[in-house]
């Protein structure tokens, strides 16, 4: 825009230069797409996160089954037949212990030390099935909005005391319930492996002195001890949780 003698000019190029910063004023601002949409473009009966809860109610009862609900067909259907497996090969263990005994000693295998397989093996499927409730519950709450739990103690404290950390998921606290979970399942699997399997028996042939034996006592009251008291506490916080929350709605 030259200026002569005091008299402003505007040419052709000053008014193409102003239309364009016009037309690039009216365009609509780009928005960079997020990963997640937000709450008010989601839709659904599971918008409001409950569907978090529900993955992984099914997936703590059968495995695989939360992951089905949430679209993962082929993660669904791996961890269900990890569990169908779990189950049968518990179930021919304690058919064929006896003779699984006799071919692991043909490749210098003791008794004890296929004990402690099989328990490490155990211990691994536990920690599968804590991380299945938990993928189930993480992958819920990403589709959908975070749970912040239903704010009902008397159903949080009844599902705690029927499955410890089951109330916990039911006031949107998967963490804690994953905690309340492993210590229930450990005090139940170290009772049932007294009850049910011959640990005992192998204990008693390895330990001439029982110099362990006693060791493996003491041990299995703290375990099967701190998980009962687990559960009672898991009822406890459950209820108190759950009334927290129905009081600040």
């Amino acid at each position: 825009m030259p200026q002569k003698d005091g008299i402003y000019t505007i040419t052709d190029g000053d008014v193409e230069s102003m239309r364009r910063q016009i037309e690039g004023q009216a365009q609509p601002r780009k928005v960079s797409p997020t990963r997640r949409p937000s709450a008010s473009v989601r839709s659904g009966p599971a918008s409001d996160g409950s569907r978090a809860l529900k993955a992984s109610t099914l997936s703590l009862f059968v495995w695989g089954a939360g992951q089905m609900l949430n679209g993962q067909g082929k993660l669904g259907l791996f961890m269900l037949l990890t569990q169908v497996f779990a189950v049968a090969a518990h179930w021919a263990l304690t058919r064929v212990w006896t003779e699984l005994l006799e071919f692991g000693a043909l490749f210098g295998a003791t008794p004890w030390q296929m004990t402690m397989g099989v328990a490490t093996a155990d211990c691994l499927l536990i920690t599968f099935m804590l991380a299945n409730v938990y993928q189930a519950y993480r992958h819920a709450e990403m589709e959908t909005d975070q749970f912040e739990g239903l704010g009902n103690p008397a159903l949080s404290g009844l599902a705690s005391l029927v499955v410890p950390g089951w109330g916990q998921m039911i006031n949107g606290q998967v963490g804690k319930a994953l905690i309340f979970l492993l210590c229930i399942l450990s005090g139940l699997y170290v009772a049932a492996a007294l009850l049910f399997s011959p640990f005992l028996k192998i204990l008693a042939a390895v330990d001439a002195g029982g110099d362990l034996t006693w060791k493996v006592n003491l041990a299995t009251m703290t375990i099967v001890g701190v998980a009962a008291g687990m559960w009672i506490l898991s009822v406890y916080d459950a209820i108190l949780v759950a009334g927290f929350r129905r009081r600040m709605i």
